[in-house]
């Protein structure tokens, strides 16, 4: 299983290297931001309108069905992208041509969460006593594959007549990405489909009383609890905690694939003061690098460190839960962390940034915040839920980029084309620092108001905050139970 996942994910971050060739494709084809940003936000979006489909199909067959679709979906998708780029080169740009990239886009953005599924639920299902630092690991991975990605792209797709080879690349991709996640699809089929025992929460007026002298360390007995409640979709979605986690993702996540997206375009902007130089790609191929470091290293990290910290609760035999003695925080504190990386680096690219030799604050801060939000989730989702239908859940909560990537994204493509059309003789690409700081300032307000609502309660000390409500879930934790399958 672990040969299967490492050799698998690392392939898996192809649509996160459209930076890499956007402004070649925008000159190739002669492309607004606006259709880049939908080209993108097509791949970016396609990652999760079948994300709660992909958690069911992993809780029923086993994640090598999802291994075995992202097969399918990357060859397809990488594929028909590369003829319709080559197609339209050579005989002139249509609009139907463009609708079919965005199609294959959303084809290879469905590819990706289907391998990002399948390995993280192996790894979770395989190592059930360290699923931090098994989802850690391995989907460090997924943000380590950008980084080789473009190395290879740089390494042999860049050239000085064209700037970059994209249609070469992308059949790279087709190729690459579909034969090793069908190889892939072959080591997962050992991994279990279901846990031994599921975790479901009962209600704190029906738990029962810890007996004096008890702590949250104590066994709670099987023949002590009441009837285990069966959690649908319908009770997650009425649940506050649900609606809570999801807007941090939405507003997380959804900022984060912005600049993921038009990281390109960002770059490009400042080389006008140097039209002789063909910068753009390897500047932007560096960018998506640091992202990509800075993505895998902070996967690497926050996995074991919210093991140690806050450890899951301990499952023994059927009936009994017992939470760690050394548990010192709640892994909701590796939540709020991502959004206090973005206030920082987005502050910085509002107010701060002078050249492009200051990106690197604003890549580090990204692919920091992105990887620490993709690692906890799927474990905080168990933790509050519980392991029975951990992937149809973590499915459905994933809708929340699904709404805040389009919202930011489509709100930087305004902001850069009205910039752009005020200027004359530029090109397709929006140039100087106004194309993203009204975007960039905008950002920094939301987050603030974010950061707010979960650290700072009322000025007298009596007012609520949802730090406490998630403090007091963590507290409630102790009426988990554990029910045999």
């Amino acid at each position: 299983m672990g040969y299967s996942c490492c050799h698998f994910r690392i392939t898996a971050g192809g649509i996160f290297c459209f930076p890499l060739f956007a402004p070649s494709l925008a000159a190739r084809l002669q492309l607004s931001q606006s259709q880049l940003s939908m080209i993108v936000l097509a791949g970016m979006m396609g990652q999760y309108p079948f994300a709660t489909l992909w958690g069911l199909v992993i809780d029923h067959f086993g994640p090598w069905t999802c291994s075995l679709s992202a097969s399918a979906f990357f060859s397809l998708g990488f594929g028909l992208f590369s003829f319709t780029v080559r197609t339209a080169s050579e005989g002139g740009f249509l609009n139907s041509q463009y609708y079919l990239l965005i199609f294959s886009f959303f084809l290879a953005g469905s590819g990706t969460v289907a391998s990002y599924f399948s390995c993280l639920f192996s790894a979770s299902k395989s190592f059930p006593d360290n699923t931090g630092l098994a989802a850690g690991i391995v989907t460090a991975l997924f943000g380590l594959s950008p980084l080789f990605l473009s190395f290879i792209g740089n390494l042999f797709f860049a050239n000085q007549i064209d700037g970059f080879d994209a249609p070469g690349y992308l059949i790279f991709l087709a190729v690459f990405s579909g034969s090793v996640n069908l190889l892939g699809a072959i080591g997962l089929r050992s991994v279990p489909r279901h846990d031994h025992y599921a975790i479901d929460t009962i209600s704190p007026d029906t738990a029962p009383a810890i007996p004096q002298g008890g702590s949250e360390d104590s066994p709670l007995l099987q023949a002590d609890r009441p009837a285990i409640q069966r959690e649908t979709v319908l009770s997650l979605l009425k649940d506050v905690d649900f609606w809570l986690l999801g807007l941090i993702m939405l507003i997380v996540m959804g900022m984060s694939e912005m600049v993921i997206s038009n990281i390109g375009t960002i770059v490009a902007s400042f080389v006008h003061a140097q039209p002789e130089v063909d910068r753009p790609p390897t500047t932007a191929g560096s960018q998506i690098r640091m992202i990509s470091l800075a993505n895998t290293l902070s996967r690497l990290m926050t996995g074991p460190v919210a093991d140690f910290t806050s450890p899951i609760p301990i499952r023994h035999h059927p009936g009994e839960l017992v939470f760690h003695p050394k548990r010192a925080v709640t892994r909701v504190v590796f939540v709020m962390t991502p959004c206090f990386l973005l206030l920082l680096s987005f502050a910085w690219m509002a107010w701060g940034i002078t050249s492009s030799n200051d990106l690197w604050i604003l890549s580090l801060g990204t692919g920091a915040a992105y990887g620490m939000i993709w690692t906890v989730v799927p474990s905080l989702t168990e933790a509050i839920w519980g392991s029975r239908h951990v992937a149809r859940n973590f499915g459905t909560i994933s809708y929340a980029p699904f709404l805040g990537t389009p919202i930011f994204t489509l709100l930087y493509a305004a902001v850069s084309d009205h910039v752009r059309r005020s200027q004359s003789g530029q090109g397709p690409i929006c140039r100087g620092k106004g194309c993203w700081t009204p975007t960039f300032m905008v950002c920094t307000a939301i987050l603030c108001g974010r950061v707010r609502c979960l650290v700072f309660c009322g000025e007298d000390g009596g007012g609520a905050c949802e730090w406490d409500a998630w403090r007091d879930r963590a507290n409630r934790l102790v009426a988990l139970r554990v029910a045999p399958l």
